[in-house]
């Protein structure tokens, strides 16, 4: 899955995987991405009752159409959309040319699209209901003591709808007060989501209170990449993230102001594991995407309940995780009393916790002869 589906929120934030995106979110030389802020006012104060459009790829057709963020899509096809679920379903239904209705600061318009992709990230929203975010913050101390000279390397099945489609491969690791992940994941979704190899390192302060220092984002197939890096010092606040896009229209880059505990995708799934582990902690950070060089959006990562999962032959007690975003749990992480990961549910999607032999077996044919190193 790309950015370029109808929801890429359903980005599966695996830090993972469906909706990264062999587009930047953002086009133009040394464009401006919008701010938390504007966001944030959009969410608390939507401007209409439908699905709010948060970003807009550059290659799709709502860029193509002139959509913009802060639109609020009200009809497809003739038909209200107030969810997710509605959009979808009735692209799945169309075929041909179909009309899409969206507001823009309070003025209705339309305009004409091929069924399907929009190109499009959206969440729903009600005129004069604000949106709650996330759960409220708690006071959370990482610790990453337990990391330190034992590094993790974890395999695990990627499945899509039960069936195995690939693998995910992470490293983590923690030098010089540094949290590094390097992370390769490689599935092939079929015909809705096509095959996709990608390679992700991400890099962070090794602190109670982590901040990102720099990511790297490759499509391996393509050679489509994103590479960013923080502009001022740990501990500043704000700071200025950059980043540069090498993609299908050449190359771009961006600079956006980061508030604190900006964090990437990518390594939110891994903190988790040195959350504290009761029920109802939650940290508050902004994410950043990896794939898109930059998303500043407000997401909580929370500790909802205990639970037992089967490992193998082995049940485990582990605390689930949620990731909250835009009033939507996006991402559950099951973490056991060891602080391993055994599984990451990405709404639709998961990865299952295996040996490396087990991960590198059952692969699609598209996939073969892949090492996962």
């Amino acid at each position: 899955m790309n950015a370029r589906g109808l929801n890429g929120n359903v980005r599966i934030w695996m830090g993972a995987v469906l909706a990264l995106a062999a587009c930047a979110a953002w086009g133009g030389e040394d464009a401006q991405a919008p701010q938390q802020a504007d966001l944030v006012k959009l969410l608390n104060d939507p401007p209409g009752t439908g699905l709010l459009v948060l970003f807009v790829a550059p290659d799709g057709q709502a860029a193509e159409h002139r959509m913009a963020v802060g639109d609020v899509l009200t009809h497809y096809a003739g038909k209200a959309v107030g969810a997710l679920e509605d959009l979808q379903a009735l692209a799945a239904e169309q075929r041909g040319e179909v009309e899409v209705g969206y507001l823009r600061e309070g003025q209705a318009r339309t305009v004409k699209v091929k069924a399907g992709k929009l190109g499009v990230n959206l969440v729903p929203v009600k005129k004069g209901q604000a949106t709650e975010l996330r759960p409220p913050a708690t006071e959370v101390t990482f610790d990453f003591s337990k990391l330190e000279g034992a590094p993790r390397d974890s395999w695990y099945d990627f499945q899509i709808g039960g069936k195995k489609v690939g693998f995910e491969h992470n490293r983590l690791t923690t030098a010089g007060g540094r949290l590094m992940l390097r992370s390769t994941v490689a599935f092939d979704g079929g015909e809705q989501w096509g095959v996709n190899h990608f390679e992700v390192l991400a890099v962070a302060t090794a602190r109670p209170r982590p901040q990102i220092l720099e990511t790297h984002f490759t499509f391996v197939p393509t050679k489509v990449s994103t590479a960013g890096q923080r502009i001022g010092e740990p501990g500043q606040e704000p700071f200025k993230w950059h980043a540069s896009f090498k993609g299908e229209k050449g190359p771009t880059s961006l600079t956006s102001e980061a508030p604190a505990n900006t964090m990437a995708d990518y390594l939110i799934t891994p903190l988790a594991s040195f959350m504290p582990r009761e029920k109802g902690a939650c940290w508050h950070y902004t994410v950043l995407s990896e794939a898109e060089g930059a998303a500043l959006l407000p997401a909580g990562l929370f500790a909802a309940e205990l639970e037992d999962v089967k490992v193998g032959v082995e049940t485990r007690s582990c605390m689930r995780y949620e990731v909250h975003s835009m009033g939507r749990v996006t991402r559950s992480i099951w973490v056991d009393e060891k602080g391993q990961i055994v599984k990451n549910d990405y709404l639709g999607a998961q990865s299952v916790l295996v040996s490396k032999e087990a991960a590198l077996q059952g692969l699609p044919e598209s996939l073969k002869g892949l090492k996962g190193e």
